[in-house]
């Protein structure tokens, strides 16, 4: 994840977003460690045959990657 996030600082970016399982403790507690934090959107999509629930993960590039 680092990575990924800093080649998106180096390409310009100031804001990122993700998408996670709403039901996935296990993701959801990582990118929380990572930095990222739900930012109150969600929505429902298939994945497959079944109908899940995701939530929108968010964080800001400049912080964490100014030098």
């Amino acid at each position: 994840m680092a990575d990924a996030l800093e080649k998106l600082t180096a390409g310009g970016w100031h804001h990122a977003v993700l998408w996670v399982l709403a039901d996935n403790s296990h993701a959801r507690g990582f990118y929380e460690r990572g930095g990222w934090a739900p930012d109150g959107e969600a929505r429902d999509e298939f994945i497959g045959p079944a109908l899940v629930h995701q939530v929108r993960y968010a964080r800001s590039l400049q912080k964490a990657f100014n030098r």
